[in-house]
């Protein structure tokens, strides 16, 4: 834990306990702490407002950190075929897209368009203005909408297209993480998808562009990365 927060954290218990113990924790605050003054003219604690950029970026990590930790796991114990042996040395590729591609933007277009106008979303008559392969995939996307407004979210987040947080940064401040708790793993490559279709990309560290990207890659949108490993000599 960082220094500063755990001095918060014994600054805050003493002054909840000061009408209980009050020798105790004027002890505590002045002598083991350093604080100047009284522990008896400190006013009652107060929480900071909620940082939504702060509480959005632990979920991301969370999120993202529990899915690479667990996929091995639960793809040996389901007897599915991998195409990686996790006993030998392998890499992580973390692909990750800042922006939505045409079809989910029209598709997200379209459901607030229908919000506005109906109240609801109807999937079958969305998906009509669109291609056939557009379609196939958008349906799918546009019934999580559906699930998530039902849920009781709010219409502004879940048709929200932007992330609260540069997600390049916070995947690159993830890399040490991974190699640390991945047994086995030698390195992670971190690349952002370029194009519709997820054709190339480049690698956010060096800018050097990659070709020949896994199917994964293309699930990739902003705030929902995929990843892959691979084996290496």
């Amino acid at each position: 834990m960082h220094r500063d927060l755990v001095q918060r954290y014994a600054e805050t218990q003493a002054i909840l306990l000061a009408p209980v113990a009050p020798h105790w924790c004027e002890y505590i605050c002045v002598e083991v702490l350093g604080n100047p003054g009284s522990n008896h003219d400190a006013s009652f604690p107060r929480a900071a407002p909620n940082d939504t950029k702060l509480t959005a970026t632990l979920v991301y990590i969370r999120r993202t950190t529990c899915a690479v930790n667990s996929s091995q796991h639960k793809k040996l114990i389901k007897g599915k075929e991998i195409s990686f042996d996790p006993k030998l040395p392998y890499k992580l590729d973390l692909y990750y897209d800042p922006a939505f591609p045409t079809w989910q933007m029209d598709s997200i277009r379209q459901v607030s368009e229908a919000l506005e106008k109906f109240g609801f979303v109807n999937a079958q008559d969305i998906g009509k203005e669109m291609d056939k392969g557009a379609m196939k995939r958008a349906k799918p996307f546009i019934q999580d909408f559906t699930k998530s407004l039902e849920r009781g979210q709010g219409k502004r987040k879940v048709l929200c297209t932007e992330v609260p947080f540069d997600e390049e940064t916070v995947l690159k401040a993830m890399v040490p993480g991974f190699i640390q708790s991945l047994p086995k793993c030698q390195a992670v490559d971190l690349i952002e998808v370029v194009g519709a279709e997820a054709q190339c990309g480049v690698f956010a560290d060096s800018g050097q562009p990659v070709k020949g990207l896994a199917p994964v890659s293309s699930g990739a949108t902003p705030d929902e990365p995929r990843f892959q490993f691979d084996n290496v000599a």
